[in-house]
């Protein structure tokens, strides 16, 4: 899937969904979000995601736009974490990164908003289309 976004940062999140919902947009998520983050060594990128529904594995290519970032998306969802991260790991790739966050995603026509609060910074929206 190509994705363009933006984010945006130190909003005032209840005025902002305050006024999507006045659009109509329509909440579509709400839940924690733990993700890990492994590379290969050649700096391959793959995060795994997990929430109370659903556990998500997404490889993401980098495009170079000088004034948006932009990626190459490939996305699957699984159900054994464990496994997942085993193969992972059997097949050199090493854990760099982990975080966790709390979102609340609105979509209006074909743009999502995803609010995120993640401990120590101030609220943001990541803006997808």
């Amino acid at each position: 899937m190509q994705e363009i976004e933006v984010k945006i940062l130190e909003i005032n999140k209840n005025e902002l969904i305050e006024k999507l919902v006045n659009l109509w947009a329509k909440k579509v998520f709400d839940s924690e979000i733990y993700a890990e983050f492994y590379h290969s060594l050649n700096w391959e990128k793959i995060r795994l995601r997990k929430t109370n529904i659903w556990n998500f594995m997404t490889l993401k290519v980098k495009k170079n736009l000088d004034w948006v970032k932009s990626n190459r998306e490939y996305e699957t969802n699984f159900w054994d974490y464990e496994t997942f991260v085993n193969i992972l790991l059997i097949s050199g790739f090493q854990k760099f990164w982990i975080s966790k966050k709390y979102r609340v995603s609105y979509k209006l026509w074909n743009i999502v908003f995803d609010f995120d609060s993640i401990e120590n910074i101030p609220d943001f929206v990541e803006v997808e289309s």
